[in-house]
């Protein structure tokens, strides 16, 4: 966690994009408004994801977000798509084998998908 912190993102008034140095960012808007946001790339591919407006999400709570968004994109998946409807209908029929290995890893383990997978 770098640059961003509570009263920075309470205080920001100047319009702009202020990040973290890890991919979390904060975008100040002329009107006002404060959203954050995550930067991924992978493949060459860059992504920003937006987290939420900050007037409703918290720091932790981005970071938190933004964290899963990162580990979304390491095991392959495209955190745009998964948020889709289409894919939210069909994750319903069940956990798909990535996650439910990644939900099942004890923490600070190294993962690998290939293992998890049958």
């Amino acid at each position: 966690m770098g640059q961003l912190s509570i009263t920075g993102v309470k205080a920001a008034e100047r319009p702009g994009r202020f990040g973290d140095g890890d991919g979390l960012f904060l975008v100040v808007r002329s009107s006002g408004s404060k959203s954050c946001g995550c930067r991924v790339q992978k493949h060459g591919r860059r992504r920003d994801i937006g987290l939420g407006s900050a007037s409703k999400v918290t720091l932790s709570v981005a970071c938190d977000r933004a964290r899963e968004v990162r580990t979304w994109v390491e095991i392959g998946l495209d955190p745009v798509r998964a948020r889709s409807p289409r894919s939210i209908s069909i994750s319903a029929v069940g956990p798909s084998p990535a996650m439910s290995a990644l939900s099942n890893a004890a923490p600070g383990a190294p993962f690998s998908l290939n293992q998890a997978v049958p």
